[in-house]
């Protein structure tokens, strides 16, 4: 089966009537969308089936294309799951010791191009069309383009899913409602599995995470390109003997302070967001 077309599409049953003659039955109307809860009354109708959510992230100047597997149907298991496939695609390093840190997750458009090729194109589409019967989410149509705000995307991806061990003066720990499916309910999800492979295009459906700038990041780097070069200062000046050589002194000064600027430099042609 094609990886792009729905697995529900088909041809309508002929039926016979009363005088023997068959005629093709009438297109059948779209079934009204399941009400969707935020205690759970929604799973049970759903756990027979398997979702797969596309996740796209950037690491570096690399785009990936990740792929959420969605059995149990419950929001704190998916943003577990989430995290996990994020930091796959970011690549620990990345996620760990780079400036930009997540913020929150799009509902986004992808374009596959070719084998295991996916880009983002110009003219994104939020959501699919509710008449696609591949993707599915509740309601449909959905109520506007953004379903979930940015804020919970934030607030769920860093909520403790453990025994918080974080100082309380530098983390308020908090845990999603382990019965919710709020969120995952409004996430388009493919029935069938996206097979990356070959060179058919086609238009895909997903969530785009983005990052911005850390603040407390930025910071730190800064520190650790400016206090050396203080110290060489002070040690050039007072504990070596140079007294009164302030050219050589502030070499390593004016170098970090060249680096710095650089940084700055990079930051303003990336932007605030990515």
């Amino acid at each position: 089966m094609n990886a792009f077309l729905s697995p529900h599409a088909g041809v309508q049953p002929s039926q016979q009537n009363p005088s023997g003659e068959t005629s093709s039955s009438a297109p059948s109307r779209p079934i009204p969308p399941i009400p969707s809860t935020s205690t759970g009354t929604n799973v049970q109708t759903q756990l027979h089936k398997t979702f797969h959510v596309l996740l796209g992230a950037r690491s570096w100047s690399d785009f990936g294309l990740g792929q959420i597997l969605v059995q149990d149907y419950r929001d704190e298991k998916f943003f577990g799951d989430l995290r996990e496939e994020y930091i796959k695609l970011r690549g620990i390093f990345a996620f760990y010791f780079s400036v930009w840190r997540y913020s929150h997750c799009d509902f986004f458009e992808f374009e596959k191009t070719g084998d295991d090729e996916f880009i983002e194109p110009d003219d994104v589409v939020p959501l699919p069309p509710h008449t696609d019967k591949l993707y599915e989410y509740i309601p449909k149509p959905a109520e506007n383009d953004r379903p979930v705000s940015k804020h919970e995307f934030k607030h769920r991806f860093y909520a403790c899913s453990r025994r918080c061990v974080l100082p309380k003066a530098y983390h308020k720990c908090w845990r999603p409602n382990s019965r919710s499916t709020y969120v995952v309910d409004r996430i388009p999800k493919r029935l069938i599995y996206l097979e990356r492979g070959g060179d058919t295009r086609g238009r895909l459906w997903g969530l785009r995470a983005r990052e911005v700038r850390s603040l407390l990041g930025v910071v730190i780097y800064h520190l650790l390109l400016l206090i050396p070069a203080v110290v060489f200062w002070f040690l050039w000046l007072f504990a070596w003997d140079h007294g009164g050589d302030l050219q050589n002194a502030s070499v390593p000064l004016f170098t970090a302070v060249a680096l710095i600027g650089t940084f700055w430099a990079c930051m303003i042609m990336i932007g605030v967001e990515r």
